[in-house]
């Protein structure tokens, strides 16, 4: 129990142990080293031979300035001189995603048919990266100064998409779900994977702690206070595969 204690007060200690943000295995803020980096015996070099049953991770602490961090700052400083409204988007979607998001990559693989499995778990709260873009013209235009704004839409279940996503396309949905004690037992060795495979992170421990935390956020203060007005799930995600088979030429073939 007492080492359990300590683990527990050794996470809360280390905010980068807890981000808000998904780590990216880059080096997003110029510090001089990636948020994420993993290492084998040598630095740098992971070993993802299957013989290997080891490797090492590093966190930048400097990445544990966290978003709430920024906000707190933008709203002390609201004043007559300078007028600050805040936004908060939910899990965005819809086209032109063009640096591949992991709602992308997700969306790229079911297109070309290597999405075979569903999830029994995890839900999140879509919105349009179009809306988002009209919410925060909103905002500018109409928002109170000191104001912040939530711009999403509505949530969605991992199966649900999955089986919104089979609808668009014409595919069969899968029948095999994936349940959350075998997801998070395989995440650790998927970010070894994306890592090494320079792929945009899908499956890794933070967007599993992202889908099964809560994503009941409402969006009625930027309704009524902006005319915010979201066009749902099923028509941003199905612009989103429009776009990326005319953009990209991908599709499963049938």
């Amino acid at each position: 129990l007492a080492f359990w204690k300590q683990m527990i007060a050794f996470r809360k200690a280390h905010p980068i142990l807890h981000p808000e943000e998904e780590l990216r295995i880059l080096d997003t803020l110029s510090c001089g080293y990636p948020d994420l980096s993993y290492h084998g015996q040598n630095a740098w070099r992971p070993q993802t031979e299957s013989y290997n049953r080891h490797v090492g991770m590093m966190y930048c602490g400097t990445y544990a300035k966290t978003k709430a961090t920024a906000t707190n700052y933008v709203f002390a400083n609201n004043d007559d001189k300078l007028e600050t409204v805040v936004v908060y988007p939910g899990a965005c979607c819809g086209p032109y995603d063009f640096k591949v998001s992991s709602v992308g990559e997700m969306v790229r693989m079911f297109i070309k048919g290597k999405f075979p499995v569903s999830l029994s778990f995890g839900a999140y709260n879509f919105v349009d990266v179009r809306d988002v873009a009209k919410g925060m013209i909103g905002a500018a235009e109409k928002g109170r100064p000191g104001e912040g704004y939530i711009l999403t839409d509505e949530v969605v279940t991992v199966d649900q998409l999955i089986h919104m996503l089979a609808d668009i396309c014409g595919f069969k949905a899968p029948s095999l779900k994936i349940s959350l004690g075998l997801a998070n037992a395989f995440a650790p060795l998927m970010e070894v994977y994306y890592n090494a495979a320079k792929k945009t992170p899908l499956f890794t421990r933070y967007s599993i702690r992202k889908l099964t935390s809560n994503c009941n956020f409402s969006c009625e203060k930027a309704k009524k206070e902006l005319g915010y007005a979201p066009m749902g799930a099923k028509q941003s995600f199905t612009d989103m595969i429009d776009w990326i088979k005319e953009y990209e030429g991908t599709g499963k073939k049938k």
